[in-house]
């Protein structure tokens, strides 16, 4: 359970969990009957029914705001995360990035959205320097080598660069064969923006 402002010194942070025993589909109404006159009222919600709320081992702290409302994760990396980044289980493409980057002490926030645009983007990584923002993106060939895919990340890359991130894209050739090159480039654009 990732907390919010409204706990105080551990906002922003992972302090709780607990299994999932059921998950359904069911209409709003059901679960707040109290508003039956939302507009919402008929729309289908998940429902969860969790098991007994358990305190972790060790706060999950986020080392910067951001608003989450899930993160995909495993009881491994649950009880083994630092901070919220370790907690995502992406591409694999991602994950290796990741650690390389955290090995060389990049900061990156994983899974970031962005919502500068008409259109929310969820950048794979967010890397916020003193001279501007910058959007990493790993692109592996089975969901970014058609041309549609291709239209629409030129079309994300456009509108992200008018509201004043610098983009990097991988393929996933680049990340497997030479990581090192990658993150020399990650550290390039770093330095150009004035570091953090």
């Amino acid at each position: 359970f990732y907390l919010p402002k409204i706990f105080g010194e551990e906002k922003y942070s992972v302090k709780y969990y607990a299994k999932v025993k059921n998950i359904e589909i069911v209409k709003r109404i059901k679960l707040l009957p109290e508003e039956k006159e939302d507009l919402h009222a008929n729309d289908d919600y998940y429902k969860l029914t969790i098991d007994e709320i358990k305190p972790l081992p060790q706060l999950i702290v986020s080392k910067r705001w951001r608003r989450i409302t899930f993160i995909p994760t495993t009881l491994s990396k649950l009880f083994s995360a630092k901070e919220i980044n370790d907690l995502w289980c992406t591409s694999p493409i991602e994950e290796i990035l990741y650690k390389k980057m955290k090995r060389e002490k990049i900061l990156a926030e994983r899974q970031f959205f962005v919502y500068e645009t008409k259109t929310p983007y969820c950048l794979d990584f967010a890397i916020f320097c003193r001279d501007g923002k910058l959007n990493i993106e790993c692109n592996g060939e089975k969901y970014h080598s058609s041309k549609e895919a291709r239209i629409k990340d030129r079309k994300r890359d456009n509108d992200l660069t008018s509201r004043g991130w610098s983009i990097l894209r991988f393929s996933g050739e680049e990340i497997n064969k030479d990581i090192n090159s990658c993150i020399r480039q990650i550290k390039k654009t770093i330095k150009t923006l004035q570091g953090y």
